[in-house]
């Protein structure tokens, strides 16, 4: 059950009341991509087949975050991934 409040929820704000809260909440996470830092932790490969570990290191709005990042791809002949 919902509480008994007095708040309400307007949906009459249309594409562009979404589009403006899309905007809102992207502007709180944008990353200062120049003081992002990715410290590779394991790489191995096998022909083709690349694995890779790493923690990104990164801020947002002055606030310090690390991410685990796990990947697996294939690499083409000429180095570009598939």
């Amino acid at each position: 059950m919902f509480p008994s409040s007095k708040t309400t929820l307007s949906l009459s704000t249309g594409p562009r009341g979404v589009h403006s809260g899309i905007n809102a909440i992207r502007s709180q996470l944008e990353v200062d991509k120049r003081n992002i830092r990715a410290e590779v932790k394991s790489m191995i490969t096998d022909g083709e087949t690349v694995m890779l570990e790493r923690v990104d290191n990164f801020s947002i709005g002055g606030q310090e975050f690390s991410m685990d990042v796990m990947a697996a791809f294939e690499v083409n002949p000429d180095g570009g991934i598939r």
